[in-house]
């Protein structure tokens, strides 16, 4: 939401340089921190988050409805001295964030074959109704959320947990070895590492 510009100062800067961001300082603050945070090599985004009791979306819907992948979420204080909080989580609502970090890191394609099994699985698993299903990626570690609170964030219902294991290299497939694996959780609330495919019903 930018900020109105009125006859005075803001007024004056406004009609300079067009309107201005309401979240100032604490832009370029959240950038940072959320660029330090991102593992690995990838684009990261500070986006904003608004910041009440009656706040609906997590960080990771947040990042989601861009096409981004949430890895953390922040509060940047507007006080002097300065003080953040890092939540090391994507599923606070209400006030909360007002900052989530957000990457457009995508599964490796060696991993593709993982979703498509674990999509097949999913779909399978839902018996005794019409639904759509589902088969939604969470990050293995011991600070992540729940497929429950996964499935919640994206308006779905959770209904079981998948762990699919690397396949093992070709140079090492003979008869009777085991190249795929993969572990069934009948359940929606084991944390840490853990699921790395939830499965949700629902549009």
């Amino acid at each position: 939401m930018k900020r109105s510009c009125f006859f005075s100062l803001c007024g004056i800067i406004c009609m300079i340089f067009g309107n201005v961001q309401p979240f100032d300082f604490r832009d370029e603050i959240a950038q940072g921190t959320c660029t330090a945070l991102l593992t690995g090599t990838d684009y990261a985004l500070a986006v904003q988050r608004t910041c009440t009791s009656t706040t609906k979306e997590s960080c990771s819907k947040v990042c989601n409805e861009i096409g981004k992948v949430c890895y953390n979420s922040l509060h940047i204080y507007s006080v002097s001295p300065l003080k953040s909080f890092k939540y090391d989580s994507c599923s606070n609502t209400g006030c909360g964030p007002n900052f989530c970090c957000c990457s457009g890191k995508t599964p490796p394609s060696s991993h593709e074959y993982k979703a498509k099994i674990a999509q097949a699985t999913c779909t399978g698993i839902l018996y005794g109704t019409a639904n759509y299903v589902s088969a939604v990626t969470r990050q293995c570690t011991s600070t992540a959320e729940t497929c429950e609170t996964v499935c919640t964030d994206l308006g779905k219902t959770c209904f079981n947990s998948l762990h699919l294991y690397d396949r093992k290299p070709k140079e090492v497939f003979e008869t009777g070895s085991v190249s795929l694996k993969t572990y069934k959780y009948n359940s929606c609330t084991v944390v840490g590492c853990g699921p790395n495919f939830c499965c949700c019903s629902g549009n």
